[in-house]
């Protein structure tokens, strides 16, 4: 005769557990010296940003695949094309990086600005665009030009950006106090 004091546990639903695994290798040597500030992952590769300004590309295993670049800054975010085949990066010290992975010169982008560069985001079309979003104490539109020129446009004056979304007309920041979202064809040319 049951009593009330035992619960029938396949009545609860599991919680859902997440698989994870810890990447060792060479990563575990990168931070013994070094820590890690920002981290973007896709199907093919995990990219790493460190305290020292290296930003790194490894296998889903842990493996160094590639020394992107070396900045002199902390990497505060990291960025990729749809396809994988662009790395946009910032740094607290003001710099902004855009390297093709195929060294396709003519994608690449150096920026250094006065201040710090907690943001970025990459346009959807940026292959043939060359257009990205800087966001620091300004939210700034930067595009490629010919032979290596730069156009920039600031879009907004705001507080340090914690986080920035661009997709299409349509351009969402947030600060620590608010959202701000941007709806117009900023980031396209119409002839």
């Amino acid at each position: 005769m049951e009593d009330g004091s035992e619960s029938d546990d396949s009545a609860i639903p599991a919680e859902p557990r997440l698989k994870y695994r810890r990447l060792g290798n060479d990563l575990s040597q990168i931070f013994q010296n070094d820590s890690l500030t920002s981290i973007l992952a896709n199907e093919r590769f995990v990219v790493i940003g460190t305290e020292k300004g290296k930003l790194i590309i490894c296998d889903h295993d842990g493996n160094k695949t590639k020394d992107v670049c070396s900045l002199k800054g902390a990497i505060s975010c990291i960025r990729t094309d749809e396809r994988g085949e662009i790395i946009a990066c910032s740094t607290l010290d003001g710099h902004v990086r855009v390297i093709s992975l195929f060294e396709d010169a003519e994608l690449e982008l150096k920026m250094k600005f006065k201040n710090a560069v907690h943001r970025i985001s990459l346009s959807d079309t940026y292959l043939s665009s060359g257009k990205i979003i800087i966001a620091g104490e300004k939210i700034t539109l930067c595009e490629r030009g010919l032979l290596g020129s730069k156009k920039s446009t600031n879009l907004a004056i705001t507080k340090e950006v914690s986080q920035i979304e661009w997709r299409g007309d349509l351009l969402t920041w947030a600060d620590a106090n608010e959202v701000k979202v941007r709806t117009n064809s900023f980031g396209h040319n119409h002839n």
